[in-house]
């Protein structure tokens, strides 16, 4: 498929909106797709090869709706097959200059700021210019919505008052991509945090420096852990407005010989850096959506810390790390090491549900061949038993499940009617079903989950398949 991804930040933007956007490029690329970044500022890197920019020239505040209007009008839709608009200005602005023949074939990503700044906003701007309708329209048209969180849906649709759009809506979480995030480690960070902790524990936080990252309670809170333990130093990765500040409160405090800031620091080298701390630990102000850092972290093998509030309690389990709802518990954790309880097994258990792979449903047919379908995208592609890439197989809704039959492989799909596809050797048969149908097929024994597996170059590595819905028939295998 020839997609476009329209995008307010990319790589080497640090965000979560660029890093959903790099995640989603690197997905499609592995997978044989054709990929166009349109975005306003990036760099080319080589985890993205063959990757397409088209860049746009924006001016910041008050001139950032005409120049992305501009920008937006100047492309083509119609030689692209699935349109992604990742970001709030982004979705605004195709609200606005999009016709609904393109929205109908566009994927929307809603991050955590539509609420605040659309929807609920009370400023000059937003309601003149009529933001709230722009975004609307655009939800309204387009294909499907899709959001990281469950907690985000609900926050969403109750406040946005949007309520029809509740089935349209879909949570798909946001992978962690083990290929980037793991245990590793490198001499000369090592080097480097051996220099700066002098044999005490790492404390890390990685995010942007602005204030609702809620660094001066953290800073605070470190404060009262240091006069209790003063074994422990704190490292703060990221850049932004409010670095400057937080380093002269770091000097207000004393507490020069026991924060760190380095400031900004390659996505993929940020692994070295969690694998050589202790623990994560962020309290953010923001009513977070769904904040990888935490899954970062723990995908590295270290404990995370947050509150216990928004997004941020579907990324730290029990067994992960630590939920606080007050200052003063987050205190007693760290100043009482009580992080190093948590066991490493369990937390890399925990991450790896999180693993980018693994939202994607699949089976077998009775030839050996594989069929994997990808429901933000539609797209079922089909493997022979060697993992060698055969097809590409086009569904024209959200796919919601795919099972192999006594008659072959089915897909079914739809956002609100639903269709159940029949995959043969020469063509796709249509069938309309209702709920109750698809209800009663997925009480069905037939459906297959592959559990951890690799698409790149148009080869898929398999190394573990599992029948889920009957326990009595459950099976694990191996394709190299």
């Amino acid at each position: 498929m020839n997609i476009l991804l329209i995008t307010d930040s990319f790589y080497p933007e640090i965000s979560g909106i660029s890093t959903v956007a790099e995640s989603i490029t690197e997905l499609l690329i592995e997978r044989d797709h054709k990929v166009t970044v349109c975005t306003n500022r990036y760099k080319k890197t080589l985890n993205l090869p063959n990757v397409n920019y088209v860049q746009m020239n924006l001016y910041s505040k008050p001139l950032w709706l005409p120049t992305y209007t501009v920008s937006l009008l100047k492309l083509n839709y119609d030689i692209y097959d699935q349109i992604i608009i990742n970001g709030t200005s982004a979705v605004i602005v195709a609200g606005l200059v999009l016709g609904k023949k393109i929205l109908s074939k566009s994927i929307v990503l809603v991050h955590g700021f539509e609420v605040e700044w659309v929807y609920e906003s009370s400023t000059l701007a937003s309601k003149f210019l009529q933001y709230r309708l722009m975004h609307h329209r655009a939800l309204k048209y387009c294909k499907s919505i899709i959001t990281v969180s469950e907690f985000y849906k609900t926050k969403f649709i109750s406040r946005s008052k949007l309520f029809y759009l509740k089935d349209k809506i879909k949570v798909s979480h946001i992978g962690i991509d083990f290929n980037i995030f793991h245990s590793d480690k490198n001499v000369e960070v090592q080097k480097r945090l051996k220099e700066l902790a002098k044999d005490r524990d790492i404390l890390i936080s990685v995010s942007r420096i602005v204030e609702k990252k809620g660094y001066f309670n953290m800073l605070n809170a470190f404060k009262k852990i240091v006069d209790r333990n003063n074994n422990l130093v704190w490292i703060i990765v990221g850049d932004g407005p409010y670095k400057r500040v937080l380093d002269e409160k770091i000097k207000e405090y004393g507490l020069q010989d026991n924060i760190y800031m380095l400031g900004a620091i390659e996505r993929y080298d940020l692994r070295y850096y969690y694998s050589g701390a202790n623990c994560f630990w962020l309290l953010s102000d923001y009513d977070e959506n769904l904040p990888l850092v935490y899954l970062e972290a723990q995908a590295c093998g270290i404990p995370a810390i947050g509150w216990n509030k928004g997004g941020v309690v579907e990324t730290i389990s029990s067994e992960s790390g630590f939920l606080v709802n007050t200052i003063e518990e987050c205190v007693d954790i760290i100043a009482d090491k009580k992080y190093c309880n948590k066991k490493r097994n369990d937390i890399l258990k925990f991450a790896f549900t999180f693993q980018k792979d693994s939202f994607i449903k699949a089976t077998i047919d009775d030839k050996g061949n594989i069929y994997v379908a990808t429901g933000m995208l539609g797209v079922v592609q089909k493997f022979n038993k060697n993992g060698d890439f055969i097809k590409s197989i086009l569904i024209k809704d959200d796919i919601d499940m795919i099972k192999n039959e006594r008659d072959g492989i089915h897909v079914y799909a739809g956002k609100f009617d639903y269709t159940d596809y029949h995959i043969t050797e020469k063509k796709i048969i249509e069938k309309e079903i209702s709920e109750t149908d698809l209800d009663h097929i997925k009480s069905g024994p037939n459906e297959l989950v592959i559990g951890n597996f690799w698409i790149f170059k148009g080869k898929i590595t398999i190394q573990k398949q599992q029948n889920c819905s009957d326990n009595r028939r459950r099976r694990n295998w191996k394709l190299m």
